[in-house]
């Protein structure tokens, strides 16, 4: 009888930490809704990070390689605006058909 019960509270704690999660969860997007610049809008691997380890390490694998790439594409743009106006100040041509 008290292993019946034991088992009878554990799962009202689970039932329990669930709403309470699903109601943050809604809460979340309500105040993300008022104001989304103000609050970000949680994910799913927020909520249960335990579920999505995997999941969150390749995320966060992509986004540095996003932010790599970025970071050279910047890098790309300064170093062709600097041989562009070197271009530009020794007289030589844009590399167009001056026929």
């Amino acid at each position: 009888m008290e292993i019946e019960q034991k088992k009878r509270m554990a799962e009202t704690k689970d039932q329990v930490m669930l709403m309470w999660n699903q109601n943050m969860q809604l809460m979340n997007m309500l105040a993300h809704s008022n104001n989304p610049d103000e609050v970000p809008l949680k994910q799913p691997h927020e909520y249960y990070p335990e579920l999505f380890g995997e999941e969150v390490a390749r995320m966060a694998e992509e986004a540095k390689v996003q932010s790599e790439l970025e970071k050279h594409k910047v890098q790309m743009v300064g170093y062709m605006l600097r041989v562009n106006q070197l271009r530009k100040e020794r007289g030589e041509s844009s590399g167009g058909n001056d026929t």
